[in-house]
């Protein structure tokens, strides 16, 4: 049996999919591992038996025609591939691989690791990724999740069924790669953020506002009465001085 498994970096993919890649190796299984370009991680897939693809994938893009040869791209490699089963990761795999699968027939899971800003913002563009997104699923008998609020939120904005809903308790995290370390006796933190841009910028506008409110308004306020003091000055040095030049001098 053939499995096609995509997402959008080869990091992602050898980093948490490496035992699920390795189990079903060892069971017989070809692997197919589709990913954006990366010398290091793809060479480390290929080490495991993996048969390495890439794609091109615009991971933050919102060109539309970039987006349709990524679809078109998917459906190349399948064709060539005829993979019996595929998997999907993240946003655009999810989308565009899973077209992709549906407009060939081969059956297909989506798994949704998060919603990420689609769902954070409500504009043209995530009306649109939405549409996408249950157009892609339609055909798919089970859509993957990592939580409830997830489900709830495709079910509620009626991009799937909740018969499609299948809930994992965790992908699971491989202690033998990811190793416990001692505590260092200090621990500091430079920024803790989500990896989000729109939510780093959210979060360091409200601590900014916090730290640093008072200390603008009082700047602008001095330069506000230096602004008035030099003003003031200039007006009666202008004004002031010169008339009453003249009018001492009619006196």
């Amino acid at each position: 049996m053939k499995i096609l498994f995509s997402g959008n970096t080869a990091w992602s993919m050898y980093n948490f999919r490496r035992l699920v890649f390795e189990h079903f190796l060892k069971q017989g299984h070809e692997v197919v591992v589709v990913s954006p370009f990366d010398e290091t991680y793809q060479q480390q897939l290929k080490a495991l038996g993996c048969k390495v693809l890439p794609i091109d994938i615009e991971a933050k893009g919102n060109n539309p025609l970039k987006d349709l040869c990524t679809c078109y791209h998917y459906r190349q490699i399948m064709i060539k591939e005829k993979p019996d089963y595929c998997f999907f990761y993240t946003i655009k795999p999810n989308i565009y691989g899973s077209m992709a699968a549906a407009s060939l027939g081969i059956s297909y899971t989506p798994v949704t690791t998060g919603l990420g800003y689609t769902f954070l913002v409500d504009n043209l563009i995530s009306k649109i990724a939405k549409r996408l997104y249950k157009f892609a699923f339609r055909n798919s008998p089970s859509v993957w999740f990592l939580n409830k609020d997830d489900a709830e939120s495709f079910v509620s904005g009626r991009i799937i069924q909740p018969a499609q809903v299948h809930i994992l308790p965790g992908e699971g995290i491989d202690l033998s790669h990811f190793a416990v370390v001692e505590e260092p006796e200090e621990i500091s933190f430079l920024l803790v953020v989500y990896l989000l841009l729109f939510l780093q910028l959210v979060f360091f506008l409200v601590v900014f506002y916090q730290v640093y409110f008072f200390q603008i308004f009082f700047f602008l306020l001095e330069l506000f009465y230096l602004f008035e003091f030099f003003y003031l000055h200039f007006f009666f040095l202008s004004f002031f001085l010169p008339l009453y030049k003249i009018i001492h001098h009619l006196i």
